[in-house]
């Protein structure tokens, strides 16, 4: 593959075409437009910016969950007898905004794109990316046994990744900045702390980890030495998994080696019983064949060949083998050979002639691996779809990265997610007609970047950016107000468990779980009876408590003013909650708080 840097046609908007060169990116925004991933998820550590760096060398991207459309799963590849794994078939539905995931249908090592699921955490981009350089280890004659293995050896290196070598050098709060583990929860705070402040999408790439070809730590990084232990310990964690993975395939045994929460051994075994009617139908075998050709980076047969080309990857993600891994591609070929295994998925459910020409589709689809074959595909689709009862193209190529013809964009899937956390908002942009409402839908999923935000901030941002009438900000304070509702964050449990009592601080803050919604009209009047008062509440707060219920407050423009302003002066609180009936509900209902306490309570809050 060409190693030349042309202008990279992977723009932040989605509607960019698909690269069928290789790029090379120079600071952090072009990184995260290439890989379509948030840019900050790709600088959290030395290790994270490796995967990255090597990501974009193969042609790897991130494609969009919110509007990849699940296509039905084939009855025959449903595991039989076995309802604990929730493989039902049924597509993932929607909540609050947010699209549901299921552990064993969502996701497939053979697909070697990755998922942005803006619902995630920021360590995911890496480790999505990570699974596509890893590949995967498949042949059609292999047991349960062997699947599972493969399985096992496909998430080594990810799960590294994620609980060892992306911790060192992480910036952590207070309450966790002497963790040796990563805990199962989450924490806010770390998660905000890690987003380093001092960094932009312009900061060249070389400031982070040296030269291209380097996969050394810069200074940039700290030095540190405790941070060698995270590396000592994903190192060690990658070997033990790979020699049990070694004593399985010469014992016919499965070597179980849990390390706290992770069982990699289970997860394979779960992973194997949930995929194995798929993995081993006849229609997979001709995606394979027709997906990947001989020789293609990351696609293997052999377990022990999968195992070497794991720890090899696995020493340069930790930095200890600064040779970079031999893996060249890019995004038009993986694009074709993700298209060609949703074909042959359709095709599993037709037989004779449709059966036929799908299969004839997705061979020639496979041998040109190229835009022009992705194009001739989708024209060839439509044309079968006119004649045989098949999914609609606009579902089968509703891959959640642009495509041509207008493809790639699962636009009513994404309506009805909106539908889901906006039900004013959704109503009164339908009275404008059905078709207008479905082409503001259309525009909002080809013009939004990669992002962590909810689906419901995302689209308050992109009607932000609208025409400034006044119909239309109060069409966009009434959505703020109901994306604050769908989206606002569950309580944090320290905060609720020791509120106020024994309280020690200079400032005082809203709690975690309540938002701070400035609309400008009685948006809470329009949600809740179907008209705003004029001389109503123009800003409030949304609160979501322990039992997940949401709670609306109405606030007066001065103490919405104060809040928005940053934290309030805790002695000043205290003062004027005395004559202050506003002020004395928030403290009394547990809405503004304090980040230290003492261990006895001289304080009357």
């Amino acid at each position: 593959m060409s190693e030349q840097s042309p202008t990279n046609t992977v723009g932040s908007a989605r509607g960019a075409q698909l690269s069928e060169v290789t790029t090379q990116a120079t600071t952090l925004g072009e990184l995260g437009r290439t890989l379509r991933a948030p840019w900050q998820d790709l600088a959290r550590s030395p290790a994270a910016l490796r995967v990255a760096r090597l990501a974009e060398r193969r042609g790897l991207f991130l494609f969009d969950y919110e509007q990849r459309v699940e296509l039905v799963l084939p009855e025959a590849w449903h595991p039989v007898g076995r309802p604990d794994l929730g493989v039902t078939g049924v597509p993932a539905g929607w909540e609050r905004g947010v699209r549901g995931e299921s552990k064993y249908l969502s996701f497939r090592h053979e697909v070697l794109l990755g998922s942005l699921h803006a619902g995630h955490r920021a360590k995911w981009s890496t480790h999505e990316l990570c699974h596509g350089l890893v590949g995967f280890c498949w042949k059609p004659d292999g047991s349960t046994l062997y699947h599972a293995l493969a399985a096992r050896l496909a998430e080594v290196l990810p799960v590294a990744l994620w609980y060892f070598f992306d911790e060192a050098h992480a910036t952590r709060c207070a309450r966790h900045a002497t963790q040796t583990e990563v805990g199962p929860g989450f924490c806010l705070r770390c998660e905000q702390r890690q987003a380093r402040p001092e960094l932009t999408p312009e900061t060249p790439l070389d400031v982070l980890d040296g030269q291209p070809g380097s996969s050394r730590t810069s200074s940039a990084w700290g030095d540190d030495p405790a941070q060698a232990a995270w590396t000592q310990r994903g190192l060690d964690f990658v070997r033990r998994e790979l020699d049990a993975v070694r004593r399985s395939v010469e014992s016919g045994q499965p070597v179980f080696t849990p390390h706290g929460a992770i069982d990699l051994m289970t997860d394979g075994i779960q992973y194997a019983a949930a995929h194995g009617p798929r993995l081993r139908a006849p229609e997979t075998a001709s995606a394979m064949a027709h997906a990947f050709s001989p020789g293609t980076p990351g696609v293997f047969s052999d377990l022990l060949t999968f195992a070497d080309h794991v720890e090899r990857l696995a020493g340069f993600v930790a930095g200890v083998d600064p040779t970079w891994p031999v893996l060249a591609g890019n995004q038009a070929e993986l694009a074709a050979s993700d298209l060609v295994l949703r074909l042959m998925q359709v095709a599993a459910d037709t037989d004779g002639e449709c059966f036929a020409a799908l299969t004839g589709l997705a061979a020639e689809l496979g041998a040109q691996q190229n835009g022009a074959g992705v194009s001739q595909a989708i024209a060839a689709y439509e044309a079968l779809f006119e004649d045989f009862e098949l999914p609609e193209a606009s579902d089968v190529f509703a891959v959640g990265y642009a495509l041509p013809s207008g493809h790639g964009f699962g636009v009513e899937q994404v309506a009805e997610g909106l539908g889901s956390a906006f039900g004013a908002t959704m109503e009164t942009l339908r009275e404008g007609g059905e078709t207008e409402t479905f082409a503001l839908v259309r525009a909002f999923c080809a013009s939004n970047a990669p992002s962590r935000a909810p689906l419901a901030e995302r689209f308050v941002q992109f009607l932000s950016a609208g025409e400034a009438s006044s119909q239309r900000r109060e069409l966009v304070g009434l959505a703020a107000l109901e994306a604050a509702i769908a989206s606002v964050a569950p309580p944090d449990p320290v905060e609720l468990g020791l509120g106020l009592d024994g309280a020690l601080a200079e400032t005082l803050a809203l709690a975690s779980g309540v938002a701070l919604v400035r609309p400008g009209f009685d948006a809470g009047g329009l949600l809740m009876h179907g008209a705003a008062d004029p001389k109503g509440p123009r800003s409030f707060l949304v609160r979501r408590d322990a039992a997940d219920e949401v709670g609306l407050v109405a606030l007066s423009e001065a103490l919405a003013e104060r809040l928005a302003a940053g934290p309030l002066d805790a002695a000043q609180v205290v003062a004027e909650a005395e004559r202050d009936a506003e002020l004395r509900a928030l403290l009394d209902e547990g809405l503004l708080v304090a980040d230290r306490w003492e261990l006895e309570a001289p304080r009357e809050w």
